[in-house]
């Protein structure tokens, strides 16, 4: 009999092991302290050894991370994401240190809960209201890669054409904060965030912790969330879902503005709803919410259907659609094999005939000492955005798409669907008038067939939009006439080049993408 019931006992415990949390407040609490003192306080579940999606939850002003429970609900049972929750400083149960609550402070603390969970990419950053703001300085100042959900986010708009009357207004609200009425006025500010439908739970949770922000919080965040130094005009390349409501008194042209920060964008706007829109609407949001990350965009394959308006009507009137002027097939011999054919030019006893090596126009760009833009131009670094991890002693960093080196490639992790290479130039650099391409793994057919290449790339001039180039799905050398770019002018400043996937012909066996030169030619040379 004592043996059954320790049979029964131990049955007992392997089911209250294997439990699930039904509510956000059943997780464990975790912390991670910044800036030496700063502990800030999340909650993560759970951890998944197989995946690497993470959707990372940021509440608003004044709330907690409460404000996502039933998005917890929704998505706890799911086995392909990890689900974080943060209390900003300030908030919650986090530290409420006596600082400078900026944009960048709260970004840090995101950058450093995420570093430790040992998380960098295949993030969906969703914030609420100013977390909406947050979400988006994270993915500007940090290394973490992923999508951006709006939910109702704040936004200030200064693009030199506001209003004097309009700079008071913001002023205004970020200092109205500041007196010793501020839990007043947090009461009153609640109360217009609620629309004629909102539940009435909602606007209770709301009044329990928004008018509970300590008034030195308060009116540091909000004074420095107005300052125009947090809002540049940076058009943001990563997928974007927008849902906000006309409750918040959205300007007209609100999706227009949208357009003009999102390069690629869903956009929703409801009409009677609350500012709450994750709690008002749950079972809406949620649907949306899970079509939005389950859209093959953790495998950089960007769905063109769902972000509709993915080449906002702004870029495409400036840019232009560039086809490669032209193409220029790789020759039929390998490196080594030209090293050999130089070394018999050399001493004047190379063959007369080699038509049977192709053309060679490629390898005499890369490998001979024949003259070129590069006799007096140069690049001054290649940045890339992100590359495949090594593997053994083969790397694919950026840097390899302008060595001068077939065999050697950039490789993204993934498709590559928004990652890029910058280069950058120095003022008194040559002129660029030809981008040219060797697109794919070009080191042979079967290593070119297995990997992906590029369909097409967005070309920015410093960081504008500039044009779209259409690759061929070609084992060639494609050059593309892009004018006139740069100074020449060594009193300029250094300029740059941007080159970002738009889109690629897929791998027969491996979704990366290879990009194995990409290099120029140009003017005021010779």
């Amino acid at each position: 009999m004592k043996k059954i019931a320790y049979y029964l006992l131990f049955a007992l415990l392997l089911v209250s092991c294997g439990q699930q949390p039904q509510t956000l407040s059943e997780l464990k609490s975790e912390y991670v302290t910044i800036d030496d003192s700063v502990k800030v306080h999340y909650k993560f579940w759970p951890r998944l050894e197989a995946y690497t999606q993470t959707i990372c939850f940021v509440h608003g002003f004044g709330c907690d991370m409460n404000t996502w429970e039933k998005q917890f609900e929704a998505f706890r049972d799911d086995g392909d994401f990890q689900l974080l929750f943060i209390d900003l400083p300030g908030y919650g149960q986090s530290d409420k240190p006596h600082v400078e609550y900026t944009l960048d402070f709260f970004a840090h603390a995101i950058d450093e809960v995420l570093k430790a969970k040992g998380i960098k990419c295949n993030v969906a950053f969703v914030g609420h209201s100013l977390g909406t703001p947050v979400c988006r300085r994270t993915i500007m100042t940090t290394d973490h890669k992923g999508i951006l959900v709006d939910v109702d986010g704040v936004y200030c708009f200064y693009d030199g054409n506001e209003t004097p009357e309009y700079v008071e207004a913001v002023n205004q609200f970020g200092h109205a904060f500041d007196g010793p009425d501020c839990r007043e006025v947090i009461t009153g500010f609640v109360s217009s965030l609620a629309g004629k439908d909102t539940p009435k739970e909602v606007t209770d949770y709301a009044m329990s912790v928004m008018p509970e922000t300590p008034q030195y919080v308060a009116s540091s965040t909000m004074q420095h969330l107005v300052e125009r130094e947090w809002w540049p005009n940076t058009q943001l390349t990563v997928p974007v879902m927008v849902i906000c409501t006309q409750n918040s008194g959205l300007d007209p042209d609100n999706k227009e503005k949208m357009q003009r920060l999102y390069s690629f964008l869903n956009y929703t706007e409801l009409t009677t709803c609350g500012h709450f829109i994750h709690m008002e609407q749950p079972e809406m949001f949620n649907e949306k919410l899970k079509e939005c990350v389950r859209r093959d965009y953790f495998t950089h394959e960007l769905n063109r259907d769902f972000f509709t308006d993915a080449h906002t009507a702004t870029t495409q009137a400036q840019e232009k659609v560039i086809e490669p002027q032209s193409v220029i097939d790789m020759p039929k011999m390998t490196k080594a094999e030209w090293e050999k054919y130089e070394e018999l030019l050399d001493m004047d006893n190379a063959p007369e005939d080699v038509s049977k090596y192709g053309d060679l126009t490629v390898f005499e760009d890369l490998y001979s000492a024949r003259c070129s833009w590069y006799c007096g131009g140069d690049v001054k670094n290649v940045v890339a955005s992100s590359c495949l991890a090594p593997v053994g002693s083969f790397n694919y960093k950026g840097e390899n798409a302008h060595d001068f080196n077939h065999e050697s490639v950039w490789a993204t992790k993934g498709k590559g669907i928004g990652e890029s290479l910058t280069y950058i130039f120095e003022g008194k650099c040559p002129r660029i008038t030809t981008v040219k391409i060797l697109n794919g793994h070009v080191k042979s057919e079967k290593a070119w067939s297995a990997n992906s290449r590029v369909k097409k790339l967005r070309m920015y001039y410093n960081d504008k939009p500039y044009a779209v180039l259409n690759l061929q799905d070609s084992r060639t050398l494609q050059c593309f006439d892009v004018d006139t770019l740069g100074y020449h002018d060594e009193t300029k400043p250094d300029w740059t080049l941007k080159f970002e996937i738009l889109d690629v012909y897929p791998g027969a066996s491996c979704d990366d993408t290879v990009i194995a030169e990409l290099y120029f030619d140009g003017i005021d040379v010779h």
